[in-house]
């Protein structure tokens, strides 16, 4: 049985893509194995036989939990660095500080045509984290098909951009929310449909700008809508033409 390098023997089934399931019937077929290929003596007592299945399973035992560990610590890692670099690539996104042709190579990871229109959709509510985060955005990935979302955590709030004309997303990411936190926690801004990379940043601040006056004005409604907004006078939302 081996015993040096358990953990990174976890890490390198996480690498390979390894179910965890995969990880540890491995390991117990290993173990069946070598017990299997143990010679028995005739002169072997029935103690001793005893004796030497349990140090066996002692050893698998710790060997499971440390590769078991190390597949953990590995995908966690991994889940953390895809966090950092969506999250880099939304922020350049919204922001357009990045290089145009770096960008458009990045989105195209992301299913994301910046030539195509996008609506940005805005989440805000207190206790909003990564685990939660992760979870919607897997929900609307299987809801609506890989590429016509991408959704992350931007400064404390869920950030959804969704391909232009896609119906229902704005009832789905309030259901997953209502799922989530509960009723009356959380509000919804979405931003107008908008062309291009441009589009992009001026949907998210018309979505970021409703949920600002949202609250001076003593908005509660679950979903705001920042069309249905532009007939007040005091509202953030510039049109555009």
């Amino acid at each position: 049985m081996p015993g040096v390098g358990q953990a990174n023997l976890g890490a390198r089934a996480a690498d390979e893509g390894l179910t965890l399931r995969e990880l540890v019937t491995g390991l117990l077929d290993a173990t069946t194995a070598h017990w299997s290929a143990t010679p028995v003596a005739s002169t072997d007592t029935a103690v001793a036989v005893h004796s030497r299945a349990e140090t066996l399973l002692d050893t698998a035992r710790v060997l499971l939990t440390d590769a078991v560990d190390g597949y953990t610590r590995q995908n966690r890692a991994e889940l953390d660095r895809h966090d950092n670099e969506r999250a880099a690539f939304v922020n350049d996104l919204l922001t357009g500080r990045a290089d145009p042709g770096g960008l458009a190579e990045r989105a195209h990871r992301y299913g994301i045509r910046l030539s195509a229109t996008h609506t940005v959709l805005i989440a805000r509510a207190a206790g909003l984290t990564p685990g939660i985060t992760h979870r919607i955005d897997a929900a609307l990935a299987s809801r609506f098909g890989e590429g016509n979302t991408l959704t992350t955590l931007r400064d404390g709030d869920v950030v959804c951009i969704s391909a232009g004309g896609l119906r229902g997303i704005a009832a789905e990411l309030a259901h997953l929310l209502l799922a989530e936190l509960g009723a009356g926690n959380w509000q919804i801004a979405v931003g107008r449909t908008q062309p291009g990379l441009h589009g992009l940043a001026t949907s998210l601040d018309e979505a970021r700008h409703t949920l600002d006056y949202a609250v001076r004005l003593g908005f509660t409604t679950p979903v705001l809508n920042v069309a249905d907004l532009l007939v007040f006078p005091c509202c953030c939302v510039t049109a555009t033409p």
